[in-house]
């Protein structure tokens, strides 16, 4: 619990960092700086992303070593490459270039969402009570920076990156209306929705008593009841809706 406690407070010193560099000189490089690491991070998992596409669309044929990449030494490790991962990367490369020199909202809504996954993934509640702690600190998070201060405001409008989903309500002639929603309300709510998913596959499991092998074949299906998941799922959906509604 405590280490959740902490995550409210590490957020804010990142974000105080960021408003602060943004209000120094140094502003001009801070936008360059951090678009550098998050094109490669958005390139690396976009890149996974569409490789596990590819993979559900059947093309496991395609992830053979490509010939003169299959064995590349480094001092450390041995870096090996296939076709398929070789074609991800390229696409997700692609998108994240066209992104940096157009700013397209479509393009950004792509990194947008492989943050959005790869944090999801990363950051795994393990109790209910850590979860509600987890809420509880990151809304008084959002009360703090969003209504008491113009510190969120600012950073989200000085910052062109791929942080938040855009979707254009209107266009005229010199440019287009966004409605804009920020990544931290899709991953934070997210993580305690997934929670809840685990919950309900861990009271299957305990229920039916199951073997190794059914608990991969139960895990892999997702063929379970979901109660605890699908209140969770549409509580948030019933939220994002009255939000858009009152925009």
């Amino acid at each position: 619990t405590r280490t959740v406690w902490m995550f409210p407070i590490i957020s804010s010193l990142c974000l105080l960092s960021a408003y602060g560099l943004i209000k120094s000189s140094m502003n001009v490089y801070v936008e360059k700086v951090i678009m550098l690491f998050l094109g490669y991070t958005g390139t690396t998992q976009l890149a996974l992303y569409i490789r596990a596409l590819f993979m559900k669309a059947g093309l496991e044929k395609l992830d053979s070593p490509v010939p003169l990449l299959e064995n590349i030494r480094f001092k450390f490790f041995t870096f090996r490459l296939s076709f398929l991962s070789l074609l991800s990367l390229l696409i997700a490369g692609f998108i994240t270039l066209k992104y940096i020199y157009s700013g397209n909202w479509m393009f950004n809504n792509l990194l947008a969402i492989s943050f959005s996954v790869y944090f999801v993934n990363q950051m795994i509640v393990s109790s209910f009570l850590n979860g509600v702690v987890y809420l509880v600190g990151m809304l008084m998070y959002d009360v703090v920076w969003v209504f008491f201060s113009d510190v969120m405001a600012t950073v989200a409008q000085e910052l062109a990156l791929p942080i938040k989903l855009l979707f254009p309500l209107q266009q005229n002639s010199v440019n287009i209306t966004f409605y804009v929603l920020g990544i931290g309300d899709i991953i934070l709510p997210a993580i305690f929705i997934s929670l809840m998913l685990r919950f309900d596959f861990l009271r299957e499991v305990t229920s039916q008593k199951l073997s190794l092998a059914n608990f991969d074949l139960l895990k892999s299906s997702l063929n379970f009841p979901q109660p605890y998941f699908m209140a969770s799922l549409v509580s948030y959906g019933v939220g994002m809706l009255a939000t858009v509604l009152t925009y």
